[in-house]
């Protein structure tokens, strides 16, 4: 069977970010944030069903009983049915806990980026915190412009940070034994003439994922020092890597960008294939703004037309 790029599900959502798959409950999970909905869509179903309605979620992270991680505009909040939740962190030292994406490591802590930007552009600097296992929140980085999509390494020993205004990804070391990062350095810069970085998720050979905003591709960045191999998305014909997706819990990977209303929005499904390296198919897509793993997939939220800022108004 030939590689290939396929949609797995119509959500029609306005803005769709984060998705997440959940390996207990055999269900990909995602968030509309443009109508603050959050939605399930079990394995052997392609219509979505609506779990949570009216709280801002960017991004989602499992937790060891039935219950969901959720942060967004509001905060972090562990959340168990509609109008169940309960907020663990929404300030620290005065501050909102804006948030924009998420990822867990193997201990229970949680990675947190904020942004805070209007219609004008950035009001201030965002941060990335640490929210431990006690529900202490410390901030591990500053002075970021818009924090997005976050993975950590397979050992654990590495976080991975994109700055979508600044075009770049970072990599962090990691204290396993704390969640403190030292030795920040720019893995990938990422050029004008590319989309906008955005989502970011790790396989199981360890290459980075990127889904890039107004792009119109998904790019795995392959070897030391890193190159791009391009999963293209565009209008005529397509090139894409087979993929090789981690067994293991996902990282959830999103952003949080303007937008308008689109006329249709598809979950496209990149599809592993071992022989073959290429393949080229026929599909109507501009944008893939966020993306994460599947037991035997890549999943990507992507739209037929970009919106939101153009790539230009980013970087210099």
């Amino acid at each position: 069977m030939p590689n290939q790029v396929e949609v797995v599900a119509r959500p029609n959502t306005l803005c769709g970010e984060g998705p997440i798959w959940d390996p207990r409950a055999n269900r990909l999970l995602f968030v509309d944030n443009a109508q603050n909905l959050v939605y399930q869509i079990p394995a052997d179903r392609t219509e979505p069903q609506l779990i949570s309605r009216g709280l801002m979620v960017g991004g989602i992270a499992l937790m060891e009983d039935d219950s969901l991680l959720f942060a967004g505009a509001a905060g972090v909040h562990v959340w168990r049915a509609q109008d169940d939740y309960r907020t663990i962190a929404a300030e620290h030292d005065g501050e909102p806990l804006a948030v924009n994406d998420i990822t867990a490591d193997p201990a229970g802590r949680l990675y947190a980026g904020t942004m805070f930007w209007n219609d004008a552009g950035m009001e201030k600097h965002g941060k990335l915190y640490l929210i431990d296992t006690d529900g202490s929140v410390h901030v591990v980085d500053e002075g970021i412009e818009l924090s997005n999509g976050l993975a950590l390494s397979g050992d654990g020993r590495t976080l991975y940070l994109t700055d979508s205004t600044a075009r770049v990804i970072y990599a962090y070391d990691v204290e396993p034994s704390t969640g403190a990062l030292s030795q920040r350095r720019v893995l990938v810069r990422i050029g004008l003439d590319e989309g906008i970085p955005d989502g970011l998720t790790i396989d199981v050979e360890g290459y980075l994922w990127s889904a890039q905003w107004y792009g119109a591709q998904v790019v795995r960045y392959l070897g030391k020092p890193l190159r791009p191999g391009w999963l293209r998305l565009r209008r005529r014909q397509f090139r894409r890597l087979a993929v090789p997706v981690a067994r293991r819990r996902p990282r959830p990977a999103r952003a949080d960008m303007p937008h308008r209303p689109l006329s249709e929005r598809s979950t496209y499904s990149c599809r592993k294939e071992a022989n073959r390296r290429w393949t080229q198919i026929d599909t109507d897509i501009s944008s893939s703004a966020s993306i994460c793993v599947h037991p035997r997939f890549l999943l990507t939220f992507c739209s037929p037309l970009p919106f939101g800022p153009s790539p230009k108004r980013f970087g210099s």
